[in-house]
């Protein structure tokens, strides 16, 4: 149900709802099926009624805010009269939860099996009686953590298997296509739902999320807000048995390159490792933070892209500059954990001295020399395996500007898009300080 749909009826309509409703037979307990019947009907009311062959029952709260209860009743009302409804019976049954100063209400309707067919919800402001959008509560952020949970929850279930691998499950889950979700609040949390089409299918999703986390998600001037951390990455699930690539970006962040890859890749729950240099981080600490916090990992390329195995080079000041800065930026809450050394090269001083493991790549796109990025999609999509370490660089938009296609492209084939550290994990390598690694392959 798109947001506002029983929100912005005017107070004419308003008026004609709640006649209508009025028309209809309020029933008693006893003139129910077993599984129609409410088991809180001392405050609740309940309306009965035939969609085509089915007979229906809406239960909804009687003390409180009249007007918003009628209204979101009529709409599930009309709403369910327009279904292609199969089962006999239907019951739509209410939860409410204040929490000054609004009102939560939320109606689920099931059928005779018990299955979830339908989900809808409200939000009044219980001190002006108006409805509220949820919108006009969060703040963008709120989107973007309910698509990755959303994304985490359903993998982690099974309950969609190879469909929630797909870039349509992707597309159909960004955080601007779940604008129109349902939501309720209550004590132990917050519940999101999105009813959407997937291989033909019409399937409702759903996930949950702690209600700490919702009050950092809603906008500061805002009764329920609590500050967050300011690293707070979302979730990002990895299924260990399924084929997976890393992307890898050196030499950014550059503002709008960077931020540009974090986009494309949170559109197909892709997670990426952005070898940063420390110069640029100091001037973009924003963009440091949405990386974290969309769940990529920052890793170092050192501070200025020397290389590591000439003489003159300060080591120990290529190693430690740039956890100084993430620090700065993060105020501690972030840590470094792995190292590119610029250009590949390190000798046996690096490999003794240094305080991370060092990544190099099994796929070199070239993406620097062609600067063109039909060419560096199609030298991926030629010579990707499972496994591989895929080297790129935020630092040219070519490169950046490849993504659109190399995303899906890589979803489509079967890919997981993943950290290097995800990889690691995965495929059971444990990364040692001054070993150099290149790819992940399945043993």
């Amino acid at each position: 149900m798109k947001k506002s749909k029983f929100f912005l009826i005017s107070s004419l309509t308003a008026c004609a709802v709640i006649f209508c409703l009025a028309m209809l037979p309020v029933i008693e307990k006893w003139m129910l099926p077993e599984m129609l019947r409410d088991s809180r009907n001392e405050n609740g009311s309940a309306l009965r009624f035939k969609v085509e062959d089915a007979q229906a029952v809406v239960f909804y709260p009687k003390d409180s805010e009249q007007e918003f209860v009628e209204t979101m009743t009529s709409y599930i009302f009309d709403d369910l009269s327009k279904m292609d409804l199969t089962s006999e019976k239907i019951k739509v049954d209410y939860r409410n939860f204040y929490s000054e100063p609004y009102l939560f209400l939320c109606f689920d309707a099931v059928d005779e099996q018990g299955k979830l067919l339908k989900v809808y919800s409200g939000i009044c402001d219980t001190q002006t009686h108006q409805a509220v959008e949820l919108d006009s509560l969060v703040s963008e952020s709120f989107y973007e953590v309910v698509s990755s949970e959303l994304r985490y929850q359903t993998k982690a279930s099974g309950i969609l298997h190879d469909l929630a691998y797909t870039s349509e499950f992707y597309e159909k889950t960004t955080k601007d296509a779940l604008r129109n979700l349902e939501f309720f609040l209550n004590e132990e949390g917050v519940e999101v739902y999105i009813e959407t089409v997937l291989a033909n299918q019409t399937v409702l999703l759903s996930a949950e999320l702690e209600s700490s986390l919702f009050y950092t998600l809603m906008k500061d001037d805002q009764a329920l807000y609590q500050p967050s951390d300011l690293v707070h990455p979302v979730r990002h699930y990895v299924d260990v048995n399924r084929p997976m690539v890393s992307l890898t970006f050196d030499d950014g962040p550059v503002k709008k390159n960077t931020e540009l890859a974090i986009e494309l890749l949170n559109t197909y729950d892709a997670r990426a490792t952005f070898f940063m240099l420390g110069y640029r981080m100091e001037r973009n600490h924003e963009v440091v933070l949405d990386v974290l916090n969309s769940g990529h990992e920052i890793a170092s390329h050192t501070y200025n892209h020397p290389d590591l195995t000439e003489k003159k080079t300060n080591l120990s000041y290529q190693y430690s500059r740039n956890q100084e800065i993430l620090s700065e930026i993060t105020q501690g809450q972030a840590s470094i954990g792995l190292l590119r050394p610029p250009y590949g090269a390190f000798n046996q001083k690096v490999k003794e001295s240094s305080p991370y493991p060092l990544i190099l790549w099994s796929l070199d796109t070239l993406d620097w020399k062609t600067l063109d990025a039909q060419a560096t999609h199609d030298h991926i999509m030629t010579n990707v395996k499972d496994g591989d370490v895929i080297l790129l660089h935020d630092l040219h938009a070519p490169s950046v500007e490849s993504l659109r296609t190399v995303l899906p492209a890589l979803v489509d084939a079967g890919y997981q898009i993943v950290t290097v550290s995800e990889m690691m994990e995965a495929r059971g390598i444990e990364m040692q300080n001054g070993v150099s690694y290149s790819k992940a392959r399945k043993e």
